[in-house]
Parts: C-alpha cells; structure tokens; sequence
C-alpha cells in the first residue's frame, strides 16, 4: 500500500514542466499538483505493467477527501474508487454510491476465493447489492439511500438532508416527509451502535444472537 500527500499543502511539484496553471487561475495550486499526480500514476501504472507481479495484482485507487474549498459535507467526501485490474475487470463507471466499508469485500470478491473476514461493507461488484452508505466521521454520522444524504451530529442540534443529484441543494425532506429521515437515522445509528459494541469489547464481529440485539433501531450508542 501506497499513501501520497502530493495533492496536499504546501502543493509543491517536483519540476517546473507540471507547473502548467499560473496564480491567475483559480485553484492553481491544486490544479498543478493534479497535473503531477496524473502524470506520477501513469508512470507509475506503466512501470507496473513491466514487471512479473502486474498480471496478478489489482491496483486499487482511493481517497479520503477533496479539496475542502466551496464544498458541502457531501461533496467534500465524494471520492473515486478506481480499480485497475486488467483481465478481472473490465472498464465501466459505476456511479452506485458506496463507501470505504465497501473496499475490503469488494477486493476480496475480485480474488474469487473463500475467505474468513469481518466487514460492515459489501460486494460492490456483486449481481446483486444495496445501493445505501454508511458514514461517521468525528462528531458526526449519516446515511445515504437513493438520492438522499442525511447528516446528523452528536450533539442532536442539527440535521442536514442534501438531494445527490444535480442541482445539488439543501432541501427539507425531513420537515416534508419526518418518516424517511428517522428510518435513515434508524439505519446509521444501527452501524454506530455495531461499531462501537466491537470497539468497547475489543472483538472482530458478535454471534448472530449479539448481532440481532446491536443492529436493533431502537438501541442508542
């Protein structure tokens, strides 16, 4: 596994040629230290491709975040989940909202051998999936389903709603329609009880018995 920080302050490249946007565009910044990153995966994927491991590996790309300027919560952590695997998948773009959960399951689905793990993901590459994310992030947690983002934080003084698809707005699906957010609410609190009952007890996964009673929507963290 591979962490870059390219993309990250204080933005720097390493040669004057990827440095192709001056001051005067927005962004430039991070526009020229993309520029290098493209350029450094390529070269990288090409070196890759000449060596005795490339035809048995699957090269997986993701992020953490964006770039935090002018964005919303949602927009701010829609990343791409890029996997490069020549023979195995064949190329397509999947827009099904998904998460990090998902990275695990989905890699070991691509092996194609049995294998004893836990996940709170899934498959995305499976026949058939849920089209629905989970999410937690500090003092904040949330739900994704079809078109519908919903936030929540700890504190319980505030929840956001955001439709997916362009014109990307807040709206107030809540107030217009109370049931869908607390069955969202119900779901995500459902992982955040999961995961913290696996964090407190130090274990990988619960019986099915345990799972039943942690996954109830009427238990609160």
């Amino acid at each position: 596994m591979a962490l870059t920080l390219t993309t990250h302050y204080p933005y720097r490249t390493p040669s004057e040629k990827f440095r192709i946007f001056d001051p005067s565009t927005r962004d430039y910044d991070f526009l020229n230290v993309y520029n290098y990153a493209d350029w450094a995966v390529h070269n990288f994927i090409t070196q890759a491709e000449k060596s005795g491991y490339f035809k048995n590996t699957i090269f997986v790309f993701v992020a953490d975040h964006t770039h935090h300027r002018y964005l919303d919560y949602y927009e701010d952590r829609n990343v791409p989940f890029l996997i490069y695997a020549p023979g195995k998948v064949e190329p397509a773009l999947d827009e099904t909202i998904a998460s990090q959960l998902d990275i695990i399951p989905t890699i070991l689905g691509l092996v194609g051998k049995k294998a004893y793990f836990s996940a709170m993901g899934r498959n995305l590459l499976a026949p058939e999936r849920t089209k629905t994310a989970y999410f937690a992030y500090g003092n904040l947690f949330g739900w994704i389903e079809k078109e519908l983002f919903y936030l929540r934080f700890f504190d319980g003084k505030e929840d956001l709603s955001y439709n997916i698809n362009p014109p990307r707005e807040k709206n107030n699906f809540c107030s217009k329609d109370p049931f869908v957010c607390e069955e969202m609410s119900k779901k995500a609190k459902a992982y955040l009880n999961l995961s913290y009952d696996l964090l407190n007890r130090n274990i990988v996964f619960p019986s099915d018995a345990e799972l039943q009673k942690i996954m109830s929507p009427n238990t609160t963290p």
